[in-house]
This record gives C-alpha cells, structure tokens and sequence, in this order.
C-alpha cells in the first residue's frame, strides 16, 4: 500500500491497523518509523472510546 500526495508517494511501507489490539500497540515500545513507513490506525466507528490517542511508552516525537 502507498501514501500518495498530488502524485507524490509520502510512504510506500504502509501498516494498516484495524483491530484493537494493533491499534492500541500502535508505536508502544517500537522504534521510530523510517522514512517511507508509516501506521494508519482505522477505527470501525468515529466515537471517543474508539478513537482516542495516548503517547504512554511512545519514546519518540
């Protein structure tokens, strides 16, 4: 999967979350993402308890 931006590719290493359990893994405990990488985190509905984002053992900015 690619990331395109007027026909630019932004990132061409794409993870795609959608369960729970890697959405909640997310970046914990991981090591930064190179360049080209990236994590979509896709929720099945837009609410508060499935979308909420914490930086917890997240060790870089």
């Amino acid at each position: 999967m690619e990331i395109l931006h007027n026909n630019v590719i932004l990132a061409d290493n794409v993870k795609y979350c959608t369960d729970i359990f890697s959405r909640s893994r997310g970046l914990r405990f991981a090591r930064p993402l190179r360049k080209g990488q990236a994590i979509i985190l896709a929720a099945s509905e837009e609410s508060t308890m499935e979308t909420t984002i914490d930086m917890f053992f997240v060790f870089f900015p």
